[in-house]
Parts: C-alpha cells; structure tokens; sequence
C-alpha cells in the first residue's frame, strides 16, 4: 500500500479545510507457478511452464482537478485482474556442445491507475498489456569450448499495448504535460540476435554481438488531443508505422578482454566494450 497523507482526513471536508492532494493505492495480490518437463529421448525434452497471477488493486484520491475545493471529487476505485502466462520449450540437444530451441510464451503486464490530478475521470484506469512471443535460437560451443555461438530469430505480437497519451490544456490549445496511460497501442516486433565469445589464448578473449530489431506501432491513434488538433486545421497524430522509442534497428557490441593472475588470490583484468 501507498500513501500520499496530508495532514487532514481523505475526505471533502478534509480537502476543503487544507486544500492538499492525498490519495492511497493498495493491491492484494496472489501468484502460482508450474513447471514439467517431459524427456522423450535423451537428446529431445518438451518443457512446460504456466503461472497464474490474481491481483486486486484500489486507488482513492481527492482530486484538485476542479476550480472550487469545496467541489473537490473523490475517487473511489478498484479494478481485479487475473491472468494466466503461459509458456512452452522444445528443445533438442545434438550432444553437450550443441543445442537447437524452439519456444512460445505468452506475457501479460497488470493494469493500474493513473494518479495524475489533471486527467478525466474515465482516464483513471488502464487494463492488461499482453504479448505472444515465438523463438527459435541454436546454442554451439566448438574447438575444445574455445568458441561459443549463439544466435535466434523472434517474432513478438504486443497487443493492447499501455503508451502514453496526453491531454490538451483547452480546446484549441496546446498540449502540456498532463500525461496519462492509455491502452491504444499495438505492436509487431521481430529480429535476430547472435553473439559469439572466443578465446583465443587462455588470457586473451573476444566477445560480440550482433542484433537487428524491427519494432513497429500497428497502431496507435491518441484520440486525447483530437479535438484540439481538429480546431487547429492539424490532422489526428497517428503513430501507426513508427518505431517504438529506445529501440534501434541495429545494435553491434564488440568487447576484448585481457586477463592476468598476479600472485595465487589476486586477478587483473583489462577490457574494452564499444
């Protein structure tokens, strides 16, 4: 449970007499997780995981969204939320060096409220985001364990996606910072990853990685300024087609590292990461 107190009670009364915010947020949660993994052969395994998440939450605030304190609105809400996430591995190991993967699983982040003063009261709560993520990747070591190689592909389905919308300060005027959370969006993201360690002298090694990422919005409308921008002669903002923020296409890492025991209890080691 969070508080924010304020040194009257959470009420009107309270709110009009000190005129300060407060708000309190519980959540009662109950969680449950599973795993089984079924050998069929010594080389092939099928693995199965579920967990089951029960999550109550509460949330009361005295707004001060409103020009008069004695009108101050008291919110009162709760939202429950259950989910199960799956997920499920094959997995088939040619020998101890070499291991190829196939998985699916399933996500889900809980919803909440938003506890900003300066969003409307239909705004408060958002629900569940979910994804479907499906892998295939390969796990090698070769020459005696000196080179490890790893590398997969992914394809994510995020649905029901929680992305920040905004509302306007008045019709035809500019948007601030009354930033809020709203389930709006949706994406596909897909890519590669390999990464590869070498060491080359039993003090000398090399470790990189390489993965290219396609994260897109499928859509993404924020309905909250519409009626501001339709004033101003500007079309909807429409983030359908856009990358997601802090995700680059291209990511390339390249790490050497020089290791040299000094003494029998004492190791230095030297490494460069770009």
């Amino acid at each position: 449970m969070t508080t924010d107190r304020g040194p009257g009670a959470l009420t009107a009364v309270g709110f009009t007499n000190y005129a300060f915010p407060r708000q309190t947020q519980t959540t009662q949660s109950y969680s449950g997780f599973g795993s089984l993994t079924f050998h069929a052969t010594d080389a092939f395994s099928l693995t199965g995981e579920v967990r089951y998440e029960d999550e109550t939450q509460g949330f009361k605030q005295i707004s001060s969204n409103l020009a008069a304190p004695t009108q101050a609105a008291i919110y009162d809400l709760s939202q429950h939320i259950r989910f199960w996430t799956p997920r499920v591995i094959a997995k088939y190991e040619a020998n101890r060096n070499h291991q190829v993967y196939a998985s699916f699983a399933r996500g889900e982040k809980e919803g909440g409220f938003n506890t900003g003063l300066n969003v409307f009261a239909n705004q408060r709560a958002f629900t569940p985001e979910k994804t479907n993520t499906f892998e295939i990747g390969s796990k090698n070591d070769f020459l005696d364990h000196r080179l490890r190689f790893n590398g997969d592909i992914y394809y994510t389905d995020w649905y029901n996606q929680q992305a920040a919308c905004q509302n306007p300060v008045s019709a035809g005027g500019s948007s601030t910072n009354r930033t809020y959370t709203c389930n709006v969006a949706a994406s596909h993201i897909y890519g590669l990853e390999v990464n590869a360690d070498i060491r080359m002298l039993d003090s000398l090694s090399i470790s990189t990685s390489f993965a290219y990422t396609h994260a897109r919005y499928t859509s993404f409308l924020d309905a909250s300024l519409a009626q501001t921008l339709v004033l101003a002669g500007l079309p909807a903002v429409d983030f359908n087609g856009k990358h997601l923020p802090y995700v680059p296409d291209v990511k390339f890492i390249f790490s050497p590292r020089y290791t040299v025991n000094v003494g029998d209890k004492l190791t230095l080691e030297a490494r460069v990461d770009a």
